[in-house]
């Protein structure tokens, strides 16, 4: 390998991995800090954020909603419910024997 570099005109030694860095850092714990008082919005304004936050969220899920439900409705089953005036079945054409 380092002949065929060396013949493309590459530094050989160019590829070799670098040394591992050891740090001399010692780990500090992770501390969880408490909010302040002052930094906790009161409990209006949560109600009033969780409702924008269900509004942004429902809207487009509702619209969403819409289609999806549609595409389980049969294709002729909306236009028949039109012209008939409502609540009747729909078709079923009868089954034939087959000949023998």
């Amino acid at each position: 390998m380092a002949a065929l570099l060396a013949k493309q005109g590459l530094n050989p030694t160019a590829f070799k991995a670098a040394p591992k860095r050891v740090s001399r850092r010692t780990l500090q714990p992770v501390r969880a800090g408490a909010a302040a008082a002052e930094d906790v919005p009161d409990m209006n304004k949560r109600n009033i954020m969780n409702l924008v936050l269900a509004g942004g969220v429902g809207l487009p899920a509702v619209g969403l909603a819409g289609p999806f439900a549609l595409f389980f409705v049969p294709p002729g089953y909306v236009e028949q419910q039109q012209h008939t005036g409502g609540a009747s079945s729909l078709k079923v054409a009868p089954v034939v024997p087959a000949a023998a």
